[in-house]
C-alpha cells in the first residue's frame, strides 16, 4: 500500500473526527471507534480488504463508517435525532389497537411492568436507578432487538419475542408464564407510548439464511473477521467484554455500557447462531453496536455468528 493513500485515509478520518467534535459530542458507534485504532496503528494490510476493487471494511468511504460517523449513525438513521426527548403518551392510532386491548394491556403493564419501565413508559419507575443496564425508554421508540433493519422499528413479534423469553444478564425477566393474549396485549399497550408508531410502519423482517451447523473450518472463517471487523476493540482478543474500549461505551442517553462477554451462552439478543445473525445484521439501535448489513455478506454473516457460538459452545438453537 503507498504511503501517500496511507496518509489521505489518516487526512480524511482526522477531518472525521474533527466533526465529530464539532457537532455535539455525539457518542461513537463502534465503526468510529475502530478508526481510532487504524489512526494508532497505522494502514491496514490490502489483504484486507474483499478484493482490489473494494475500499477495505471500515474505511471513511464504507456506508456502515458514515453512518457511524453521523451524529444520528448510533441509533442507524440520518433522519432521526439520536436523542429523542421524552413524551407523554398519547393514545395510539392503530385500527388492530382496540380500547379494549389498550385497557388488558394497561393492566398487565401496571402489574409487571411499571416499576422499572415506569407509568409513562419512558424508563424512569420507581426501581430503575438501581437497575443496570436501565431500563428501555419506550417513548423514544428506539428498539436494540429487532428482526428489522437498523433505525427502523420493530415488529409486534419482536416485542412479543422479548417480552416472552426476556432479555439475558438484565432484570428483563422473561413473562412467557402471562397466556398469549395477555403478552399480545402488553406489546400494544407498550407501542402506544411512543409517537413512531402511529406515523410509521414497522420495518421489513431481515432474511435469515437456513441454519448451518458449527465447524472448525466456518468457526476459523469468523475467527478473521472478528479479527477484520475490530470487535476485539469493544470486546477484546479473547470475546469477554473487556476490550480497549470497553469502558469509554455509552448509549444515546450518555449512559455507560458494557460490551456483550460473547462467551456466555446466552447473549441479551438470545441464543444461538440465528440471535447473533439477527444482531449482526440490524444492529443494536440506541448503542454503539452498529449494523453489519452493509459490511458483511450473508455466508460472512453466518460465519462471524457460528465463531461467536462456538466461543461458549451455544451452536444449537435458535
Amino acid at each position: 500500500m503507498s504511503s501517500r493513500y496511507c496518509v489521505s485515509r489518516t487526512r480524511d478520518t482526522l477531518y472525521g473526527l474533527q466533526e465529530k467534535f464539532r457537532l455535539n459530542r455525539w457518542p461513537y458507534g463502534c465503526g468510529l471507534l475502530s478508526l481510532l485504532l487504524l489512526v494508532s496503528v497505522g494502514c491496514v494490510p490490502s489483504n484486507h480488504s474483499k478484493s482490489a476493487s473494494q475500499p477495505p471494511v471500515h474505511s471513511v468511504e464504507t456506508p456502515m463508517t458514515k453512518k457511524a460517523l453521523s451524529p444520528q449513525g448510533i441509533q442507524g438513521t440520518a433522519e432521526r435525532p439520536s436523542k429523542v426527548e421524552p413524551i407523554v403518551r398519547a393514545e395510539i392510532q392503530n385500527p388492530e389497537s382496540s380500547p379494549a386491548l389498550l385497557a388488558q394491556g394497561e393492566r398487565v403493564y401496571t402489574k409487571h411492568c411499571m416499576r422499572c419501565h415506569g407509568d409513562q413508559g419512558d424508563g424512569t419507575g420507581e426501581l430503575s436507578s438501581s437497575l443496570n443496564p436501565q431500563p428501555t425508554d419506550f417513548t423514544a421508540g428506539v428498539f436494540k432487538f429487532r428482526s428489522t433493519p437498523t433505525g427502523q422499528l420493530p415488529t409486534q413479534d419482536d416485542l412479543f419475542r422479548t417480552i416472552s423469553v426476556g432479555v439475558a444478564g438484565t432484570s428483563m425477566s422473561d413473562y412467557g408464564d402471562l397466556s398469549e393474549p395477555d403478552r399480545r396485549a402488553v406489546v400494544e399497550y407498550v407501542r402506544s407510548f411512543s409517537p413512531r408508531f402511529r406515523e410509521e410502519s414497522a420495518g421489513e423482517p431481515i432474511l435469515v439464511p437456513p441454519s448451518r451447523s458449527v465447524t472448525p473450518d466456518a468457526a476459523q472463517r469468523g475467527r478473521k473477521l472478528y479479527a477484520q471487523m475490530y470487535c476485539q476493540a469493544c470486546h477484546g482478543e479473547d470475546a469477554r467484554g473487556d476490550g480497549p474500549l470497553a469502558q469509554s461505551l455509552s448509549d444515546t442517553k450518555g449512559r455507560s455500557l458494557q460490551p456483550a462477554d460473547l462467551t456466555k451462552t446466552r447473549l441479551k439478543s438470545g441464543k444461538g447462531p440465528h440471535a447473533i445473525y439477527r444482531a449482526l445484521m440490524t444492529g443494536l439501535d440506541g448503542t454503539p453496536m452498529p449494523s453489519y448489513g452493509d459490511s458483511l455478506t450473508q455466508e460472512e454473516a453466518w460465519d462471524l455468528a457460528l465463531y461467536v457460538a462456538s466461543l461458549s459452545q451455544s451452536g444449537e438453537g435458535s
